[in-house]
């Protein structure tokens, strides 16, 4: 392939690995972490992902308006700059995101050999036990200090501000590096490859972590990730910056920023028969049949009614995908109550068959349409919901044999299959939409990013107010010590509500995308 290199070819590849690392923690094991090892609340843990969600969803169009005009560090070329200054931010503060708060006093009782304050077989305290003795109801959501909270603010700003300045820059190199269709299509294939390996690694990762801190009984399988498991957190925090570092630096050594030879590139592009030069485009190309309505600059794509149904249909796949992914690894530890070496294991089953069905979707859109994608996607996801009701709950951790596993490595493959294939036919049908309009594409993919980042973090905190499973926890606790009676069992209860969500939730949000992707065949002319 001439015009660029291989060497070239490869740095530019590895690039976004550390991003990619660094947002497969973050949409997986986020809430639990704050949840279960920090002793946050649920509306504390959704309101940091959604600070974040904000963030990101700000900054990345205002730093694709910045590095377009400015250099960010002066020695740098000017993508190069924007990109190590947010691998920079982005190394630095994602390490104390999965590290227990400095200087804060939450959690020096267990260093004294007591309950650490973030497993959820704490006792209440003295005085909520007389609260409950008196008839009061015993619901304090959660030991962690309002310092806990603030303490993570200033280091998840930085990180969303550092990973939107690897993304966009990333991006906005390939110009730079190539003007063939072809050829840019290669590069966003093999960084899609390494976005496959970042996967993983992250997960292969903390399987092997959490299996060597695994306990042995059953009732503390019940709630198996606890204030012991913050040295594995930041132990795979650590792996995934160290690597994806490395990484960054290759990146740089190995790619030139540089206008490229135009003159050649073009004759090579047009040695390439026509019948063939439509292979290596994105998936869904979009071939007019009528006289269009001209869509140049964002006021026209304000006023073109198939957007706002475009959007909703991809914010509903966005919002699956995403939740599902938050949601899955605390539906294995709660729910179920799998060991936690299972919090790497079934995400990484579920990626991989994301990663299959990524592919499929390619031919499903040749042999019939985008949207007949989107619809099989959704009819994975609601039998992946069906299984979901069926799989014993009341099974300890002791019982779980393989035959009985073999649902819920089935519930993970499709959520995997289904969640990603919606999600590929999303961004399909917004390339049908957007079709020869490219003036003003990246306003429609930055405003549908933004809508979906934004809606995506208030979803968290709305479900986190309805999980009152930490609550209910509680109060039992204090029942059974004024009642001088033991809690049957463990002292948790089976958390149902990360399974009904999963389940009824998920199916319930693409019922909606489904409703709009008819409705947008109506309207889109």
């Amino acid at each position: 392939m001439a015009g660029i290199s291989n060497r070239q070819r490869f740095g530019y590849s590895i690039g976004h690995f550390l991003n990619d690392c660094c947002a497969s923690m973050w949409f997986t094991y986020l809430l639990m972490f704050f949840k279960k090892v920090i002793g946050l609340s649920s509306s504390e843990a959704a309101a940091l992902m959604l600070i974040g969600q904000v963030v990101d969803g700000c900054f990345t169009p205002i730093i694709g308006i910045l590095s377009d005009k400015f250099i960010a560090i002066p020695f740098c070329t000017q993508r190069k700059s924007w990109h190590l200054m947010g691998t920079c931010l982005t190394a630095i503060s994602f390490v104390f995101i999965y590290n227990i708060p400095l200087f804060s006093d939450t959690f020096g009782n267990s260093q004294n050999g007591t309950v650490p304050c973030g497993s959820a077989n704490r006792l209440p305290s003295t005085e909520n036990l007389e609260n409950a003795i008196d008839g009061k109801v015993f619901v304090e959501e959660s030991c962690s200090s309002g310092y806990d909270f603030y303490y993570y603010i200033p280091f998840i700003v930085v990180f969303q501000i550092g990973w939107a300045s690897v993304q966009i820059s990333h991006l906005a190199l390939i110009p730079f590096l190539t003007t063939t269709n072809k050829q840019r299509a290669d590069l966003n294939s093999k960084r899609y490859s390494l976005l496959i390996v970042a996967n993983t690694f992250v997960y292969v990762i903390a399987w092997f972590l959490f299996k060597q801190t695994s306990r042995g009984t059953p009732c503390e399988a019940k709630d198996s990730i606890g204030e012991e498991d913050a040295s594995s957190f930041l132990k795979l925090a650590g792996c995934s910056v160290g690597s994806g570092l490395i990484m960054s630096v290759l990146f740089h050594a190995l790619v030139k920023e540089e206008e490229p030879d135009r003159e050649t590139e073009e004759a090579a592009e047009k040695e390439i028969p026509m019948e063939n030069k439509g292979e290596n485009v994105a998936f869904m190309d979009f071939q007019p049949v009528r006289k269009e309505k001209v869509l140049d600059t964002p006021s026209d794509w304000l006023s073109h009614l198939p957007m706002y149904t475009n959007a909703i249909v991809y914010m509903a796949a966005r919002l699956a995908a995403n939740c599902l992914q938050i949601y899955l690894t605390l539906y294995i530890t709660d729910t179920i109550k799998l060991p936690k070496q299972y919090i790497g294991i079934l995400p990484f089953v579920q990626y991989i068959f994301g990663f299959l069905a990524s592919y499929s979707t390619t031919y499903i859109h040749k042999w019939h349409s985008t949207a007949a994608a989107y619809l099989l996607g959704s009819i994975l996801v609601f039998a992946a919901g069906i299984l979901v009701n069926i799989v014993d709950k009341s099974v300890t951790r002791d019982e779980w044999t393989t035959s009985s596993l073999i649902p819920v490595f089935a519930i993970f493959a499709l959520y995997g299959g289904g969640g990603n294939m919606v999600v590929c036919s999303a961004l399909g049908l917004t390339a049908e939409l957007i079709g020869n309009h490219t003036k003003s594409s990246a306003f429609v993919y930055g405003l549908m990013s933004f809508g979906e980042k934004i809606f995506n973090g208030v979803a968290v905190v709305i479900l986190e107010k309805m999980n009152t499973c930490d609550q209910d926890a509680k109060a039992e606790e204090a029942d059974a010590l004024a009642n001088n009676r033991t809690v049957s069992g463990c002292t948790k209860p089976e958390c149902e509500f990360y399974g009904k969500f999963v389940s009824y939730g998920t199916s319930g949000i693409l019922v909606i995308g489904l409703i709009f992707v008819f409705i947008q065949k109506y309207v889109k002319h």
